[in-house]
């Protein structure tokens, strides 16, 4: 289960990916630089009023967009921001290079040397048949300062990761998201896993970025990814961070799991919940997780193992961990989430905890509510309302001819 759902996920933030590339950094690549031939000229500190109406409809995308494009010579090498304000919900903005490669914004911050031209574009686009609207959009480009140096001040929250659940060699992660591809094709499709896949969580990070003349500039979100220096260990490993031209270095530590297995214990006296017999046959064909109001009200909206019972951890080392659910409870334990969900059977409801890796299950019981006569009365009355409906287009065919 663990392993299909981890297949789904990846698979997901491929397509993911695909899109979201294609959206931020696609969009204008199939039409920079040679798509600014008319690209309005805007000067440093100069406030743009920027009103975008229509849109076209791309055939590589598949989506309508709307553009608005700018020209920008920089006079001086450094750090440049550029700040905006606007009232549409589709907006978005890529700067390019003269050449009309793609540059990373760093969480709003550019690196822009002397002489050199760049591109700025504006965009709105709709993924549905509907012509946006255009946009409103307001922008100014200012300089900051010439850069010394960038450097990390504050380390990430999380420096811990688990081989087989949030960290994989290549050798694994080949395994189990191989897809049929041979291993160069795999690489070919995921070239940042050539050391292995890590999903490296970059919360509590803090970036100083130190310029000349002026007060220096701490970045706390919109990092590129980061990506593991060298194949991955268990033990010590070292990440890097592309950022403003430089290469930005931390370690992390890869653990064996320490998960053996988990169980619920103690649990209150639950049930029977009440079901209707029409509901629970519905359900059951589409596969019992549709939600019940009544077990969804009961569970709360964390959706938790029931309040008085205990999640036991059990660990390789002999050890054991018992947590008892209270009102305090929550859904991460040493910085992992704990996964609760319900699915329908025929004897009641089926609940799964998951942990790590590591699962169990129990259930509770259901009393349903009516009978096959009940079932067979709603089988009657669609059966009646189809009757009717035939004899309805039975007299309009017969108006007609």
């Amino acid at each position: 289960m663990l392993i299909m759902k981890k297949k789904m996920m990846k698979l997901t933030a491929f397509i993911l990916a695909l899109i979201l590339s294609g959206l931020l950094t696609g969009i204008a690549a199939a039409g920079a630089p040679g798509g600014f031939e008319d690209a309005e000229e805007v000067f440093l500190g100069e406030v743009k009023e920027v009103t975008v109406t229509g849109g076209d409809f791309s055939s590589i995308y598949g989506i309508f967009i709307c553009f608005k494009r700018f020209v920008f010579n920089a006079e001086m090498t450094g750090i440049y921001t550029v700040s905006l304000n606007g009232t549409s919900p589709f907006r978005g903005m890529n700067v390019y290079d003269s050449e009309g490669e793609y540059i990373d914004k760093n969480g709003g911050y550019v690196y822009f040397e002397t002489y050199e031209t760049y591109y700025i574009e504006f965009f709105m686009y709709s993924m549905s048949s509907v012509v946006p609207g255009g946009f409103d959009v307001n922008f100014c480009i200012e300089y900051l300062g010439e850069l010394e140096s960038v450097e990390i001040v504050q380390l990430p929250e999380k420096l811990t990761y688990i081989s087989g659940y949030d960290a994989y060699s290549l050798e694994d992660a080949y395994a189990q998201w191989g897809y049929g591809l041979t291993l160069e094709e795999y690489l070919e499709r995921y070239p940042s896993e050539v050391n292995g896949y890590i999903s490296i969580a970059l919360y509590g990070l803090k970036i100083e970025i130190r310029l000349t003349d002026a007060e220096p500039v701490y970045i706390e979100s919109g990092y590129p990814s980061a990506k593991l220096k060298e194949p991955l260990v268990i033990g010590q490993n070292t990440v890097t961070l592309e950022y403003l031209g430089g290469t930005l270095e931390f370690d992390i530590t890869v653990i064996e799991n320490p998960v053996k297995s988990i169980e619920v214990r103690n649990l209150p006296s639950i049930g029977p919940f009440k079901v209707s017999l029409l509901s629970a046959t519905v359900n059951l064909a589409l596969g019992g997780y549709s939600s019940n109001a009544e077990l969804d009200k009961f569970f709360g909206y964390n959706n938790i193992p029931p309040k008085g019972s205990e999640l036991v951890i059990n660990y390789t080392d002999g050890t054991s961990k018992v947590i008892v659910v209270d009102e305090n409870f929550v859904r991460y334990i040493d910085g992992y989430h704990v996964s609760h969900y319900y699915r329908q059977t025929e004897s009641g409801y089926e609940f799964n905890v998951e942990y790590l890796g590591s699962s169990t299950k129990y259930f509770v019981e259901v009393e349903y509510v009516g009978t096959m006569k009940t079932l067979m009365n709603y089988a009657d009355i669609v059966v009646k309302i189809l009757d009717i409906l035939m004899s309805l287009l039975d007299k309009f065919f017969r108006l007609i001819y």
